[in-house]
């Protein structure tokens, strides 16, 4: 197209936009002086459009491409209409394919951009022509990109309709509705849209009833559409062409539907011809126009698009004026919406806010009185809290004390008895009864220490808390220090075997002395259960922790024990014939050393076959 020719052909939009280009007067200057640079341009556009100009959603998206291309002063855009709407045979056909190879014979172009189906579908038909061949493609105004994802070298802005999230905005503002009446184009854009709601239809079976009406023409309106149902209502997705394929204006099918049809009506066309519609979704042309030229011009510059398909969502427009005649909330439509046509009146205009307001002001009073209230009960019990928390200080300072005191008391005279004990079986002059009364000394002794500590460390885990203190050790100290704890002697330290499959010179990074304790208890256990059998202590390395097995075959324990024996004052042996001594905490302060060391404790029930114990920590 020539470039007096061309700006002659967008004298319609010119005219419908009149208002829009005075608000914008310097794009303009900067538009119409690309249309006639562009013979001088270094890069080159084709914007086909499926429809006509003076079709409102074409004059909208042309407008949006050539407002954004006005600031890219080196690239050239050329346009044609394919009509597709009026004459499909033609605009899409070998004709139009023979008119631009004639008009355009050697013009190379960066990007095609394609408005709509028809125009896509018709570059992709003949890709392989000179004109099309290798260059990218960008298209907006379409719905169904799914069936465009495979192709090569094609970007573009998808027209977004979600008829089901429609559907369900409808059924909320007005759920007296019984049919739903949809008005759709007999084009295969209106055949996919059918397709689409007999999908949703399913979901609605019982509450609502789904009525298609297709390919009518304008005088036939009254005939179809003027007894329908007190509880219908109507949903216009344009029209544009009859059952013959002839071309029907859609502002004239929807004005007579506006005469002639008593149930409120749904449509996507909002804005200059919105009166009489209750309210819709509009996917704005303007904007879809001005988002397929921003990708064209990414592409020319050499960006990288994120994404191959750009989203778009629609804005819902209702009429105030409308929603109350049909008995709708006007407060009740979805976040975001526009509302036009509202009345001015205080109260009309901002009765949401001014309840807000009032609600807001009586919450205030409330408050400051729940203030008030509450400072007064605040001074009255003031002291009494400060005699509390000194009260509660003072517990807290005497029992550490106890503790502290307890445990020096108890131990100096139990230790006396052990020792003395320890000497005394080591006298030749005793016969084999005093010798084994010496024994039970010793292990009752023994016995009664472990407990008492047992006691005592668990209070100061739940009083005070204990701090880890970590440094580097080697395991195979760690293993000595083990030998030497007295859990060891009360029991017998021949029966414990240490194998350490570890690499020599392994170093841990822990509190030694939480974890010979830890693995104290877990060996005290094992021995104590086992009797006069061998316990084993197997150490192991995996990745980055050190993993420790103590293994007895003693009497084992049931599933339903192993969940309980980690609580305080739980013991593993319930149920069994024979009494074992303590006082159930050690796998207790266990289980509290090794997680303080990030570690991990585990029990594998075996009942009858003894039980095998897991202590893992990381080595650093």
């Amino acid at each position: 197209m020539s470039d007096s020719l061309h700006f002659v052909a967008l004298l319609p939009v010119f005219a419908k936009r009149l208002a829009f280009l005075v608000r914008h007067a310097g794009c303009v200057f900067v538009f119409l002086a690309s249309c006639w640079a562009m013979n001088a341009a270094e890069r080159n556009v084709l914007y086909l459009n499926s429809y006509n100009l003076g079709y409102k959603w074409t004059d909208e998206v042309t407008e949006g491409v050539f407002e954004r291309f006005s600031a890219e002063k080196d690239i050239g855009v050329y346009s044609e209409f394919l009509d597709a709407k009026r004459f499909p045979a033609i605009g899409v056909g070998e004709d139009a394919l023979g008119l631009l190879r004639s008009k355009y014979e050697g013009k190379v172009f960066d990007v095609i951009l394609c408005s709509d189906n028809a125009a896509v579908d018709f570059v992709l038909k003949y890709r392989d022509e000179e004109i099309f061949k290798e260059v990218p493609v960008v298209f907006c105004g379409i719905t169904n990109t799914e069936d465009y994802l495979g192709v090569d070298r094609l970007w573009g802005v998808r027209e977004d309709h979600n008829f089901e999230e429609y559907i369900e905005t409808i059924y909320r503002l007005k759920p007296d509705v019984e049919e739903l009446h949809l008005v759709l184009n007999p084009t295969p854009t209106g055949q996919l849209y059918r397709k689409i709601f007999e999908s949703i239809e399913e979901k609605w079976v019982g509450r609502l009833s789904f009525r298609y009406h297709m390919g009518h023409r304008v005088d036939e309106v009254p005939e179809y559409y003027s007894g329908l149902g007190k509880n219908g209502l109507l949903y216009y997705i344009v029209v544009t062409n009859d059952r013959d394929g002839n071309p029907v204006s859609s502002f004239e099918f929807l004005g007579a539907l506006k005469e002639h049809c008593s149930v409120p009506i749904f449509g996507d066309l909002m804005g200059e011809n919105s009166v009489g519609l209750v309210g819709g979704p509009a996917n704005e042309g303007l904007l879809q126009g001005t988002m397929a030229a921003g990708l064209a011009i990414d592409l020319i510059r050499g960006r990288t698009l994120a994404r191959k398909i750009e989203n778009r969502r629609v804005t819902w427009y209702f009429d105030y004026a409308e929603m109350k005649k049909a008995g709708m909330d006007p407060a009740a439509i979805p976040v975001g919406s526009v509302l036009l046509n509202e009345p001015s009146g205080i109260w009309e205009k901002h009765r949401r806010e001014i309840i807000v307001v009032g609600v807001v002001l009586v919450l205030l009073v409330v408050a400051v009185l729940l203030l008030v209230s509450m400072l007064i009960l605040k001074r009255n019990h003031e002291e009494e809290l400060v005699k509390e928390k000194e009260k509660a200080e003072q517990s807290d300072r005497l029992k550490s004390a106890f503790l502290q005191n307890i445990s020096h008391e108890i131990r100096t005279p139990l230790n006396a008895m052990i020792g003395f004990s320890n000497l005394l079986r080591h006298d030749t002059t005793l016969d084999e009864a005093a010798q084994e009364s010496v024994d039970h000394i010793m292990n009752g002794g023994y016995i009664l220490r472990d407990t008492i500590s047992n006691i005592l460390e668990f209070s100061r885990i739940e009083s005070e808390g204990i701090g880890v203190e970590p440094s580097d050790v080697l395991l195979i100290e760690v293993l000595r220090k083990l030998r030497s704890e007295d859990v060891v002697d009360t029991w017998g330290e021949e029966r414990l075997q240490i194998i350490d499959e570890t690499p020599a010179g392994t170093v841990l990074r822990v509190d030694a002395v939480m974890l010979v304790k830890a693995l104290a208890h877990l060996v005290h256990n094992g021995l104590k259960f086992s009797k006069d059998r061998p316990v084993t202590l197997r150490c192991r390395l995996e990745t980055e922790e050190v993993v420790f097995t103590v293994e007895d075959q003693g009497i084992g324990i049931t599933d339903t024990n192993v969940k309980q024996m980690f609580l305080p004052f739980r013991k593993g042996n319930l149920g069994a014939t024979e009494f074992y001594p303590g006082a159930g905490l050690g796998l207790t302060i266990t289980v509290s050393y090794v997680e303080r060391m990030r570690g991990e404790v585990t029990i594998a029930p075996r009942q009858g076959k003894g039980t095998k114990a897991s202590l893992k920590i990381p080595v650093r």
